[in-house]
């Protein structure tokens, strides 16, 4: 028994997929699928409700919503009405080629064991990712200007080094979940929700630092032999030249949170680096496609509301 959360940002473009190869293969005998379609059209709203009155949907819940909300709260009005007890986190661009649930569900009826990933990989079956190493300020400062590509050593997540240590083991522990998709037991989250601290990041460090925080049912596992196939650069990241700043301010909230408050020497390197990063990304915003700039523009206006509503508009160094 499972809830399947996912949000659909935009359009069902990537939607349907996910949704179709989830109804292919899943085997349980009760699971539901709610989904979250956020800031859709009116064409793009209809078109979706029209298609999932189709008896071969009978297992989706569909809700619309629009306004400003982060990637946590979006996820928490599905949450809200989620009945099982178990509940997966999932992006849209994702799809999957097996029954990865039952082997979680499985996984899952151990007492000290928490949440349950599968592997991520792309759409050609290569490994994208294990799961994120440990946190380290360096790593993330590197990776937010891809200088961690110079090495492997600075990577936030592990890839194929550890591959062969997954031969003939049904799951291993790791450091943190992915928010691409992660199976959790709802009574392991605070009322049974995601932790809204954050609005487009780090969502997925500060669950899992929250989980392992826990005194008992507090790991996170890796399993093994399941895997799910990931898009990527197609959810969120569509609108990066407009989330960047917010994604900053998260990693540095994290820090704090997690005691790693760092000098001001490293906040300024990293707000400096980051915000251009930010302004360059912006401007390629504006000179792209039509399409790509009206996507880019619209979030952007409506971050901004949601910057001025939580004091996030400025982020100078008299903040750090």
């Amino acid at each position: 028994m499972i809830s399947i959360s996912i949000v659909s940002m935009g359009d069902a473009s990537n939607l349907i997929p996910c949704v179709n190869s989830l109804i292919e293969n899943i085997r349980l005998s009760e699971y539901e699928i709610i989904v979250n379609a956020f800031n859709y059209s009116n064409e793009a709203m209809i078109c979706v409700e029209e298609l999932f009155k189709n008896k071969k949907y009978q297992y989706v819940k569909l809700q619309f919503s629009s306004g400003v909300r982060g990637y946590s709260a979006n996820h928490n009005l599905n949450l809200i009405i989620a009945k099982y007890p178990i509940v997966c986190i999932l992006n849209d661009d994702t799809y999957i080629k097996e029954d990865i649930f039952s082997t979680a569900l499985s996984i899952l009826e151990s007492s000290e064991i928490a949440v349950c990933t599968p592997i991520i990989r792309n759409y050609d079956g290569s490994i994208q990712c294990l799961y994120r190493k440990r946190v380290s300020r360096l790593s993330y400062l590197l990776q937010s200007i891809k200088a961690y590509k110079l090495s492997s050593f600075f990577d936030v997540y592990e890839n194929k080094n550890k591959i062969k240590e997954l031969e003939n083991k049904e799951y291993i522990e790791i450091p943190f979940c992915l928010g691409v998709c992660f199976i959790v037991k709802k009574s392991v989250l605070i009322n049974g929700l995601l932790d809204e601290t954050f609005f487009l990041g780090p969502d997925d460090l500060y669950w899992s630092y929250l989980i392992r925080k826990r005194n008992y049912c507090n790991k996170i596992v890796l399993a093994c032999k399941s895997s799910i196939y990931h898009k990527g650069h197609s959810s969120i990241s569509k609108y990066s030249s407009c989330a960047i700043p917010v994604q900053v301010k998260g990693m540095l909230k994290l820090f704090e949170l997690m005691g790693f408050k760092g000098n001001k020497i490293f906040r300024l390197i990293f707000y400096k680096v980051v915000l251009f990063k930010y302004f360059l990304n912006r401007i390629m915003s504006l000179i792209g496609s039509n399409k790509s700039k009206n996507i880019a523009e619209g979030y952007h206006n409506t971050l901004k509301v949601y910057w001025r509503k939580n004091n996030l508009s400025s982020i100078y160094l008299s903040e750090i």
